[in-house]
C-alpha cells in the first residue's frame, strides 16, 4: 500500500527514511517469525510458482541497504520462502507476492490514501488515486493530511476512515441487493412469459 509494486515501496523507504525501515522490519520480523509454520522449505513444489528464478531484462538489480526493509524481504522473506538468496531471487519474489493489477477487482474496493503520509512518495500516491480509471468496481480516495495510520477528526477524536470504510461497505452492499432484487424480478418476469408445455 506504499508503491505500485513493492520492491519500489521498500527501495523508496530505504533511501528516504531509513530509521523507519529499520524499526519497521524489526516488527515485520516478529510477525514473520509467528508465522514461521507456513514456510515453504527451499526448492518445494509451489515455491517458485510466480516464475522463474533469474532476473528480467530491465530490472535493476537489488542493492539493499543493510538493516532495511529490502534487506529483510531479500535475506529472509524470499529465502524462506523457497526462492534464491540472491538479488535475481528476490525480485521473483517481488514478482511472486504482487497483488494483481486493479482492473482484475471484480468487488467493490475503496483506497484511500493520504498526501502526508511519510511512508508514499506524493508522486506514488497521486499514480495510486488512478487506479479507479482501471476497474469500474475500485473507488479511490486521497487526503492532503492524515499520515500513514493517523485518522482521526473533531475535537473528540474520532477515526474518520472507519465511518468512510463502513458508508462504502453498506453501499457497497445496497448496491449488491439492488442487483439481486433486479435479478430475480428478471427472472420472474421471463419465466410468467413462457407459454406452458402441453
Amino acid at each position: 500500500d506504499a508503491a505500485p509494486t513493492w520492491r519500489e515501496s521498500l527501495d523508496s523507504l530505504d533511501a528516504r527514511l531509513p530509521l523507519i525501515s529499520k524499526a519497521l522490519v524489526i516488527a515485520a520480523r516478529d510477525s514473520f517469525l509467528n508465522c514461521g509454520d507456513g514456510f515453504m522449505a527451499p526448492g518445494s513444489e509451489g515455491a517458485l510458482a510466480g516464475g522463474s528464478d533469474e532476473a528480467r531484462e530491465g530490472e535493476a538489480p537489488i542493492a539493499p541497504v543493510p538493516g532495511g526493509l529490502l534487506s529483510f524481504v531479500c535475506e529472509e522473506m524470499a529465502t524462506k520462502n523457497g526462492f534464491a538468496p540472491t538479488s535475481a531471487g528476490a525480485l521473483a519474489y517481488f514478482r511472486h507476492t504482487q497483488p494483481p493489477a486493479s482492473s482484475c477487482c471484480a468487488v467493490p474496493c475503496l483506497e484511500l490514501m493520504t498526501f502526508d503520509d511519510q511512508l508514499i512518495e506524493a508522486e506514488k500516491v497521486q499514480e495510486l488515486q488512478q487506479y479507479y480509471k482501471l476497474s469500474p468496481n475500485v473507488i479511490t480516495a486521497a487526503t492532503k493530511q492524515g499520515t500513514h495510520a493517523v485518522h482521526w477528526e473533531g475535537l473528540r477524536p474520532a477515526c474518520w476512515v472507519s465511518r468512510v470504510a463502513s458508508e462504502f461497505l453498506g453501499s457497497a452492499l445496497a448496491v449488491k441487493t439492488d442487483v439481486a432484487q433486479l435479478r430475480e424480478a428478471g427472472s420472474e418476469k421471463s419465466s410468467s412469459g413462457r407459454p406452458e408445455a402441453q
